[in-house]
Order: structure tokens, then C-alpha cells, then sequence
């Protein structure tokens, strides 16, 4: 069986390019076929494209893929129009093929405490450094790859433990370090390197006060007291699909939403089953009426971990997701996450600075625009207490 993919490539010569140029084919090729065998089909199209056919990684919307990774599950995860690029379009200089003198450079923070064989395990997590969110915002920060190795570094030699951790804090070091879901296959790092972070002295997290976010729960609260559900420990999406569910709420809507185009922020929290958790928000959003919009930020880091150690990263991360959204159409943001509606909603003024636009998009958490549907009053979900005016109620 073969499928049809709409594809938008990245090409770019550095020798006489001051931007890279994007071409669009349709391809038809095989579910079983591999994301390497996609760029084969692209090569058959375009004039001397070049990609590294040995060792095949390259970004599908924005997440990290190796060539190996078989059509079917890309298209689970993307859909079928994909936007294909380097996995630096910072560092690139020939097509999907890029300049990665900066990964090598930077192995010289904790080469001292290693060998030749240390510096090949360091080789193996050139996709991880270049996944690095941080790293889009900041090019000398050390990247997630120096986290990782300084772990594998601390478990082979423990006596060189403090002398390690040492070099990697300060400066563009772990302490701008988030979890992202930039790659797939995801592998649980950030465990390992907020395990690393927690023992360093200045160990930075500035969180929220009961005062700044009170508000938030009261939608949740309010849904669940309608219809006599108790609260996923987890989550509100959660809440509403499994305990409520989409069956009680369908015949309950009063003000369906289906004038809006309203995008969903799935966060770095369900990294593990970001597609299951993007369907299910979905489900809910057009369960209400919704236009569901996709956007590339959907699963970027909202900068909430890093607003301690650095401010304008973290601002400017929040900003990217809001205006990404904001952007690719959407009128309505919709998160499911304390963290990240204070980065965007109470942080307003803060982002807007970093970012140099103003926010004009209302972001709601996903238990209030259901609630909103319902023809409950936005005070009895919280909704007048947030910084960004919604202004449609």
C-alpha cells in the first residue's frame, strides 16, 4: 500500500545563499518504505541535493528523526504534509547537510576527564545537541548532549564527580538546560540531567505562588462538580476524556465554538505519548465544535524551568509558542498546564518585550473553553482573572 506525502524541503548553498529556498513535491511511496527512502525520492526530483545518506537525520516538523524511522509511524506522528530540514538550519551548509564544528568544539568543557573511548560515546549524542532547545536561543549554550555525557562521564569515574558538575554549571550551562520533545524516538534524558541539576548549590527553579494561579483549578473544579467526576491526577485533558467523558459533554454544549480555529499546546510533559495526547485534545476541541489547528511549537519547551536561571530565553521561548500558534492561524491557544499558562498569561508584559509583539491571542486551559461551551459564566471558570483579555465571551 503506498501513501501520498506533501513535502516542503529545505535547500540552501552557503557559498551563494542568503536564505534557504523550500521546493514542494507530492510523492507516493510505500507505508513500509523509510524516511531515507523519502529523501531518495526527493534526490529523483531536485538538481544535486545532498543529504548523508550513511547516517540519515533530519527534522519532519520540527522533531529530530532518523532516516530508519518507517513511513507509516511518521505519518502517525506528522500527518502527511511534512516540512523537511536539517537538524540545525542554524548550522546549515549544503541542503539537509550541516556545519557541526560547534558539537565538536564543545566537547572541550569535559574533555579532560575523559578518553578516546569517552569522546566516542560523546560522538553518539550529535542529535541531541542539536535538539537542544535552548540551544535555538542561545548558540554557546552547551547543549543537552554535555548534560548526558557529563552523566556517563560521572557513573564511569565517581571520584570525578564534583569536578564535573562544576564544569557544567554557571554560564551556558545546565542551568538553562529544559525538557523538550524535540526528537523521536524519545528518550527519557531529562530524568538524568534534572537528577545532575538538583545536586548543584544554586540549583534555580522560580515557580509560582497559590496567589498568582488560584484561579486556575476553578474550571476543572466546576466541570467535574456538574457532572459528579473526580479530578485525573494527572491532568484535565484527562479528566475530561476518561472520567467525564466526550459523551456527557457532546449534548451539554451550549456555545459550540465551531467560529474559531483553536490550537492545542501539548507541552514537554507527555513527551513519551505526545500523539496519543495531541488526539485526545482533538477530540475535545471538536467535541465542542472547534477548527483544531496544528502548529510546530506544539511541544516546545515553555521556558518555565529556566525563568530562574535566565529570564529572556525563557520569555522568548514562551513567546515562540504562543506566536506559532498565533501564527499558523489559530484564535484560541489552549493549554493544559499551570506552568504554561503563567509563562504566557501572567508573564504577559514580560514575553511580549522578548519577543518584541504583543500577545493578542486569548489562551484559555483546556477545562475552561469546554466550560465555556457549556454556558457556564467565565468567573465561575476563572477566566477574569487572566492578564490576556478574552474578549469573545
Amino acid at each position: 500500500m503506498q501513501i501520498r506525502l506533501n513535502t516542503s524541503t529545505f535547500r540552501f548553498d552557503a557559498t551563494r545563499d542568503y536564505l534557504p529556498d523550500f521546493k514542494h513535491h507530492t510523492i507516493m511511496i510505500a507505508k513500509r518504505a523509510t524516511v531515507k527512502e523519502v529523501l531518495l525520492e526527493v534526490e529523483k526530483k531536485e538538481y544535486l541535493f545532498s543529504f548523508d545518506k550513511e547516517n540519515t537525520m533530519v527534522q519532519i516538523n520540527g522533531t529530530s528523526v532518523l532516516g530508519a524511522l518507517d513511513v507509516a509511524k511518521a505519518v502517525e506522528l506528522f500527518g502527511r504534509d511534512w516540512t523537511i530540514e536539517p537538524i540545525s538550519t542554524f548550522r546549515a551548509n549544503d541542503d539537509l547537510l550541516i556545519n557541526d564544528e560547534d558539537f565538536y568544539a564543545k566537547h572541550a568543557v569535559l574533555e579532560s576527564f575523559g578518553d578516546d573511548e569517552d569522546f566516542d560515546y560523546y560522538k553518539t549524542l550529535i542529535r541531541e545537541y542539536y535538539a537542544s532547545g535552548t540551544l535555538q536561543y542561545n548558540q554557546d549554550y552547551m547543549g543537552d548532549s554535555m548534560f548526558l555525557y557529563a552523566d556517563y562521564l560521572i557513573n564511569k569515574y565517581p571520584v570525578k564527580k564534583a569536578a564535573i558538575l562544576e564544569a557544567i554549571d554557571g554560564a551556558n550551562g545546565i542551568g538553562e538546560y529544559e525538557k523538550e520533545c524535540n526528537m523521536y524516538p524519545y528518550h527519557d534524558n531529562a530524568q538524568k540531567i534534572y537528577a545532575l541539576e538538583a545536586q548543584l548549590p544554586y540549583y534555580l527553579k522560580e515557580g509560582f505562588t497559590d496567589k498568582d494561579m488560584g484561579y486556575y483549578d476553578l474550571a476543572e473544579n466546576t466541570l467535574c462538580s456538574k457532572f459528579g467526576a473526580g479530578k485525573d491526577e494527572d491532568c484535565a485533558l484527562e479528566t475530561i476524556i476518561d472520567n467525564i467523558t466526550l459523551a456527557k459533554i457532546r449534548p451539554e454544549v451550549k456555545h459550540p465554538f465551531s467560529d474559531f480555529k483553536v490550537a492545542f499546546y501539548a507541552g514537554d510533559f507527555a513527551c513519551e505519548n505526545i500523539a496519543e495526547v495531541k488526539q485526545s485534545a482533538k477530540e475535545v476541541l471538536e467535541a465542542i465544535g472547534a477548527q483544531v489547528v496544528d502548529f510546530a511549537a506544539s511541544t516546545k519547551g515553555d521556558g518555565f524551568d529556566i525563568v530562574g536561571a535566565e529570564r529572556s530565553i525563557a520569555y522568548k521561548k514562551a513567546g515562540a509558542i504562543v506566536f506559532d500558534a498565533f501564527d499558523s492561524g489559530a484564535e484560541i491557544l489552549v493549554v493544559d498546564s499551570k506552568e504554561t499558562h503563567y509563562m504566557i498569561d501572567k508573564c504577559k508584559k514580560e514575553v511580549e518585550r522578548a519577543v518584541g509583539r504583543d500577545i493578542r491571542i486569548p489562551v484559555l486551559n483546556i477545562s475552561q473553553i469546554v466550560g465555556l461551551s457549556l454556558g457556564m459564566s467565565g468567573e465561575s471558570l476563572g477566566v477574569d482573572a487572566h492578564k490576556i483579555t478574552v474578549d469573545f465571551i
